[in-house]
């Protein structure tokens, strides 16, 4: 789903962080824009930069390579984001994963990055519903199906309170969180597909109510107020937009 070309590039970029040890590895960086991308919100690049670099973002030689680099990073965002709306974007692991610590590791990383993504927006996992759901499951059933795909995505952060999870509780042996992991290991691929058919429900109901309204789509003439390059930051960081979101409300928004 990320080319070899973009790899290298989201790679270099975090390798650029200011502050290396708030920054995403690549593994978490593929699930976080990968729970971006299914996310039916709108989500600015001023709000989750930072989660994935760091409130210091990333050191740069000029302004133009930042540039260049955070237009490659959103052109990567919005080709996943295209996939999801298409029905392409799919659990980006074999199927018969992990094969190896190394894959192990990989997954769970990206678990992780998935579950800040989803964090952005509890309530679209939490509260929203979508009002027509499938033939074949009842509102409790729909319901049940989607705590339990979040439930999994967080065992993988916080495996202490993953055996809620399960009517059978794992025995107090050893090899106890080993055999939890496997458990969600195993549940992980159907949890995504679920986020992600929820997901996509609410952005084509999102998508249609914006249809509908009137006047829509905005005309030429409608303008968000200017803010000035002294101002605090629309984003809410503290610091002067001069420093903060300046330069990346430049870049196209997610949807």
């Amino acid at each position: 789903m990320i080319s070899k070309k973009d790899e290298k590039i989201l790679r270099k970029m975090l390798r650029m962080a200011t502050e290396p040890e708030e920054a995403f590895t690549y593994d978490e960086l593929r699930g976080f824009l990968f729970g971006l991308a299914m996310t039916p919100d709108v989500l600015m690049p001023g709000e989750w930069l930072p989660v994935v670099f760091g409130e210091e973002m990333i050191t740069i030689d000029s302004e133009e390579e930042g540039q260049r680099l955070f237009d490659s990073l959103i052109a990567v965002v919005n080709n996943l984001t295209d996939r999801f709306q298409n029905g392409t974007l799919t659990f980006p692991f074999a199927q018969d994963y992990p094969a190896g610590e190394g894959d192990i590791q990989a997954v769970l990383e990206w678990a992780y990055g998935l579950n800040e993504a989803l964090a952005l927006r509890e309530h679209c996992w939490l509260e929203s519903r979508p009002q027509s759901l499938p033939d074949d499951l009842t509102e409790d059933e729909y319901e049940q199906e989607l705590l339990t795909a979040l439930s999994v995505i967080q065992g993988f952060v916080d495996p202490d309170e993953a055996d809620a999870l399960f009517d059978t509780k794992f025995d107090e042996t050893p090899d106890r969180p080993v055999r939890i992991l496997a458990t969600l290991f195993i549940m992980l691929p159907t949890a995504v597909d679920t986020l992600l058919e929820h997901g996509h429900a609410l952005e084509q109901e999102r998508r249609q109510r914006l249809l509908d309204e009137p006047g829509y789509p905005p005309t030429a003439g409608r303008q968000a107020p200017k803010v000035g390059r002294n101002d605090p930051c629309p984003c809410g960081s503290g610091k002067k937009y001069k420093k903060c979101c300046e330069r990346k409300d430049k870049i196209v928004p997610i949807r």
